[in-house]
Formats: structure tokens, C-alpha cells, sequence
């Protein structure tokens, strides 16, 4: 995302968050590729980087990138989790990497989806390489308008915005 930033002309600074909630099943990165080393922040964290104290989980891994432009903090949380330590309406965009809720239910608990909404700005797009209906509902119910991107020789996508109080249907 960075990189496309760049290169769509972005002036400003980004502030990501990760959530890595099962960093003891994290493997070896590989080496960073060069054209992506100005773009990467979360590249190479590892177990060792993440705090697993109880007094340390709501304190991320901050990475920076060599621009300055953009930062990440990794939390070693669910966002579930991560939701109530965010401001609210303080996110513009969440790429949700999720497993399928059939083979990971555990991934998808109620409170995924209010804790979207909370922290999600009027507007924020969504977007997700999971289409599953349970996901777009969840979605749709706490304010979420979904639409699912189908491209030929693609994976479908799914992309969604989260429409203002006063936009939603009833």
C-alpha cells in the first residue's frame, strides 16, 4: 500500500496497525526484495520483537519506514483485541487478511464486527481476500456497505465502505 501511495503522489504520513496474534507460529522471512525495502516496515519482525508480557501487549512493535512517511504498530493481539486500545473513527483503511471463517472460526468472533465500526472512519474502505457471506453480513450489520470484486483469472476480493450513521439503512 505504501509503495501505491508513492507512486499516486501521496504527501502526508500513513500509520498502520497489525495485529499478529499468534507470533509463535510466525516463520523466518525471507530476505527483503530491494524494491520493496523503503515500503515494508512490518518486514523481518519476529517472535523475540513482539512483547508477550500481560504489563506489555497493549505496547506495539513500532517499525518506521526510511521515508518517514509511514509507520507500523504490530500488537501481539486479535483485533478484537487491538479495537479497544484504538481512538474511535480513526482509521480510513482496513485490509482485513483473515483466514476463511469456515477453516478459522476462531478469527471471527461477534466482536470483530463492532469493533470495526468503532474505530473505522465515516467512509473507510474495507477490503478483504474473504467474500464469505457470513463476512458480509457481519459486515453490512455493523454499517458496512460490501460489494464483492470479481476480475477474470483473479481471486475475488471484497471491498467495503462504512457509510455515516445518518447513510445507513434501517
Amino acid at each position: 500500500a505504501s509503495c501505491m501511495l508513492t507512486e499516486a503522489g501521496f504527501v502526508g504520513e500513513v500509520l498502520a496497525y497489525g495485529c499478529e496474534p499468534n507470533p509463535q507460529f510466525v516463520q523466518p522471512w525471507p530476505q527483503l526484495p530491494a524494491e520493496l525495502e523503503a515500503y515494508a516496515p512490518w518486514w523481518g519482525y519476529a517472535i523475540d520483537d513482539l512483547p508477550m508480557t500481560p504489563e506489555t501487549l497493549a505496547t506495539p512493535v513500532t517499525r518506521g519506514l526510511k521515508n518517514s512517511q509511514a509507520s507500523l504498530h504490530l500488537y501481539p493481539l486479535s483485533a478484537a483485541e487491538t479495537f479497544p486500545l484504538l481512538d474511535a473513527n480513526s482509521i480510513d483503511w482496513i485490509f482485513l487478511d483473515l483466514f476463511s471463517p469456515a477453516k478459522h472460526a476462531d478469527d471471527w468472533q461477534p466482536e470483530l464486527w463492532p469493533g470495526l465500526a468503532k474505530v473505522a472512519a465515516p467512509g473507510a474502505i474495507l477490503t478483504s481476500y474473504t467474500c464469505a457471506r457470513r463476512v458480509r453480513d457481519g459486515l453490512e450489520q455493523s454499517g458496512w456497505q460490501c460489494e464483492v470484486l470479481r476480475r477474470p483469472n483473479y481471486r475475488d476480493t471484497l471491498r467495503a465502505r462504512f457509510l455515516a450513521a445518518d447513510a445507513r439503512k434501517p
